[in-house]
């Protein structure tokens, strides 16, 4: 099965970034403003992702870019679920500056972590937002691929919001507040959830 997963758009050169998964295998195409691939990226204009470098099934859910690095973030579906992240440089690769050979997994403790959001933060790294367990969940990356242990606690934040909650998206306002929308879980409801935090 293909399925369309997310798209985002580097605003230097117009090009676009779509990430996919055929059969389960993930890949990322990109294509200039007139939609030709670009043959530089990947194999003429689509890179093969080892999302996971496991057996764990990929789930991605985001992919954003910041100068030249193209993160992909998401979640690798296996015993428990954790936070999984990608990075791959201009040409498609894995950026072996980034973590482990261009990949990030972090397991909370054996909860079920997942990230649906994710963006690029002033001076470097990355901010993401989703939930670990039923807590409300936004960290932050380095540069280099590990949590940013300056952000809130070692990385992370978690509010246990309700039942449950998720942020599905988040931005930065123009003061540098990170904005997350999402749900909040109340007994078997679920509502519409917003927060904001300090960067």
């Amino acid at each position: 099965d293909d399925r369309g997963v997310a798209v985002t758009i580097d605003a230097t050169s117009g090009d676009n970034l779509a990430v996919y998964t055929v059969d389960g295998l993930v890949k990322v195409a990109r294509n200039d403003a007139t939609g030709a691939m670009v043959s530089s990226f990947g194999t003429f204009g689509t890179a093969d992702v080892d999302f996971t470098g496991s057996t764990d099934l990929p789930a991605p859910h985001r992919i954003v870019m910041s100068g030249t690095a193209v993160l992909l973030a998401g979640t690798s579906v296996g015993t428990s679920n954790d936070l999984a992240f990608v990075q791959l440089d201009a040409t498609g690769a894995l950026d072996t500056g980034f973590g482990t050979g261009g990949r990030l997994l972090i397991d909370r403790s054996g909860a079920d972590d997942e990230v649906f959001s994710s963006t690029s933060a002033p001076g470097g790294g990355w901010y993401f937002g989703g939930h670990s367990g039923n807590n409300l969940l936004v960290g932050k990356l380095t540069p280099g691929g590990a949590l940013d242990t300056a952000f809130a606690t070692n990385g992370t934040f978690t509010s246990v919001v309700a039942t449950a909650a998720a942020a599905y998206d988040l931005l930065l306002d123009s003061a540098q507040r990170i904005v997350t929308v999402g749900t909040i879980r109340t007994g078997s409801t679920d509502d519409l959830g917003a927060a904001r935090l300090t960067p």
